[in-house]
Order: C-alpha cells, then sequence, then structure tokens
C-alpha cells in the first residue's frame, strides 16, 4: 500500500515512439510531489517505485543538454527509468527537444505545471488505482503450458 495520493494518470509515446507509457502524479501527505511510471505497451522494464519531482526538477536546472542519464540518478532501479520519466516530462510540458541535438532536451518553465498540480491537490484528487498483479504468481493455464513444452 503506498502513502501516496494519486492525482493524475496519462500516457505518452516513449522517446524512442516505439511504445506507449502510462504514468501517475502524485503527492505524499506534505503535498510533495511525485512520479512514477506504470505501465509499458512494449514491455521495456521499468521500476514502478515513486521518484520525487522536486529531485527530478532539480537535475533539469543545470546548463548541460538533459538526457535520460541525466535522471538515473534520481531516477535509480531500471536504466530505462530515466528515458521513461524523460518521456512524462515532455508530456507534462517540463522538457522539449533541442532542434539540433538529437538526444538532448532542455527544461521548460514549470511554474503552469505546478499551478495545476496544486489545483489537484486543493481539490483533494485522489485516483484509487488497483495493485497489479505479480505475474508470476498466477498460474499457467493448461494451454500455456503446453505451448511452453511441458505436459498439459
Amino acid at each position: 500500500m503506498s502513502d501516496i495520493r494519486v492525482l493524475k494518470i496519462a500516457t505518452c509515446k516513449s522517446l524512442s515512439g516505439s511504445s506507449d507509457l502510462t504514468y501517475h502524479l502524485g503527492c505524499d501527505a506534505e503535498h510533495n510531489l511525485q512520479i512514477r511510471l506504470w505501465s509499458n505497451s512494449a514491455g521495456g522494464l521499468h521500476s514502478k517505485h515513486w521518484f520525487s519531482l522536486a529531485g527530478i526538477l532539480a537535475k533539469l536546472t543545470d546548463d548541460k543538454p538533459i538526457t535520460s542519464g541525466t535522471l538515473r540518478p534520481v531516477c535509480p532501479g531500471s536504466r530505462n527509468n530515466g528515458g521513461f520519466i524523460l518521456a512524462a516530462l515532455q508530456q507534462e510540458g517540463l522538457v522539449k527537444p533541442i532542434p539540433d541535438l538529437p538526444h538532448g532536451m532542455m527544461a521548460v518553465a514549470s511554474s503552469a505545471y505546478l499551478a495545476e498540480m496544486t489545483k489537484l491537490i486543493q481539490q483533494g484528487v485522489a485516483i484509487t488505482i488497483p495493485e497489479p498483479v505479480n505475474q508470476r504468481s498466477v498460474p499457467l493455464t493448461k494451454r500455456s503450458a503446453s505451448k511452453r513444452g511441458k505436459p498439459a
């Protein structure tokens, strides 16, 4: 059970455009904003842990182009986390591509975004998310077992 209140569920394309990502935006009891990756249509691994949005936004203030590697220290776990979170930040309007740099992003002013999140917090938005099924605990059906070469 998470102590993070989900404020918004959204989807976006991965940076490569090859998959659809679903992510959640939320806040903790002190109203600190959080983000987590929820699903990837292409099955690329990612962590479903909440990451501090303040920590992520702090990384965006560097004078260097922002890449997936920029976010790895604040989005630990899977190596995909940084790129997937960067795609979500682009969807939220917090970063945008640098035209002459294929893999570089630049920060965009976040005041409108933060105002939107503050409004959701003040309205008491709390979206209920069913916990995901642990796929390893789901037994194989007879049909899928026989496909894997095991007796049905």
